[in-house]
């Protein structure tokens, strides 16, 4: 009933701000020996998957701030809100074993243990909208922190706890089953040659 709200331009200023996000937080750890290291050093195959989640989540954070501040004016909240859980569905259904599939899972069973969505009888899903802010605030803070601390098994914890596809959350992808994936990356070159990408 609300696909009408899920729009380019909130789609495109989510992406947008997604890639700002990335360059935003931390980034390099000093060492007691006073060098710096990146922090995919400390984090390895936990980095993406914690980067991912964390430009998605502080993009839908700067563009709350910056449609209130009148900056964005060519989106609303709701479109944005309803953008950006259509966007989560499209990345789930990348795979568990994507780093992007695997952030936006993360993202949808925290939010939803903040009570941010509502789900009724008949499956269908609305915002708390009185919650949705806070609770990507909340969120925003834990994924900040755990980089900021670059320490490894605090973040494996914290995907381990909400990586898991829970049946409610495969319901709605099984109801996707016959739509297109819009980009499927495959490079059957690089795994018959066995080069790094």
């Amino acid at each position: 009933a609300d696909k009408e709200k899920v729009t380019f331009t909130a789609y495109f200023n989510l992406i947008l701000l997604h890639e700002v996000s990335h360059e935003l937080g931390s980034g390099l750890v000093k060492e007691k020996d006073g060098q710096f290291y990146n922090l995919s050093y400390y984090l390895r195959d936990l980095y993406s998957i914690i980067e991912e989640a964390k430009a998605d989540v502080m993009a839908i954070y700067s563009l709350i701030y910056l449609i209130k501040k009148c900056v964005i004016v060519d989106c609303t909240l709701i479109s944005i809100y309803t953008t950006f859980l259509a966007s989560l569905f499209r990345s789930i259904r990348f795979g568990n074993e994507n780093a992007i599939g695997k952030a936006s899972i993360i993202q949808w069973n925290f939010l939803n243990n903040e009570g941010v969505f509502v789900i009724d009888s008949s499956q269908k899903i609305s915002f708390d909208l009185h919650k949705m802010e806070k609770a990507i605030e909340k969120l925003m803070i834990v994924i900040l922190t755990l980089e900021g601390e670059a320490n490894y098994q605090k973040i494996k914890n914290f995907i381990s706890e909400m990586e898991t596809e829970n049946k409610e959350l495969t319901g709605f992808i099984s109801l996707l089953k016959d739509e297109p994936i819009d980009i499927y990356p495959w490079f059957p070159l690089a795994k018959e040659k066995k080069l790094k990408l």
